[in-house]
């Protein structure tokens, strides 16, 4: 884990090449694995690392029912479109509303149109 640490803040530096070594390393089934390893690395990963904050958006909201702090929470540190939807998901949360379970099929079907 300290190598990904490293490799993180070379990303998070601006440098491409490790960018895009993380971005192949951290495939979705390597980030469940380290979840059930440590799952604390993984969110001090996801911090700094886009594509691991778009991974843990969708795990949350595939939870029944989501939890909308964290999905908010990862949404907002996820590459775009994601943070669009931290905004809105905010702006519910404000305004005292609630998601529906047609809003939350619909926000995951978005969400995972976006993942690739």
């Amino acid at each position: 884990m300290p190598r990904l640490d490293w490799l993180a803040q070379l990303a998070a530096g601006g440098h491409a090449g490790a960018s895009e070594l993380l971005e192949r390393i951290l495939a979705p089934d390597r980030v469940n694995e380290l979840l059930k390893l440590s799952p604390e690395r993984v969110h001090v990963l996801a911090a700094r690392v886009p594509v691991v904050a778009a991974l843990l958006a969708l795990r949350h909201a595939g939870q029944t029912p989501p939890d909308l702090v964290a999905l908010t929470r990862w949404l907002s540190k996820a590459p775009p479109p994601y943070p669009a939807f931290a905004i809105a998901l905010r702006e519910v949360q404000a305004a005292g509303s609630f998601l529906g379970e047609a809003d939350i099929k619909w926000l995951r079907s978005f969400l995972l149109r976006f993942s690739g």
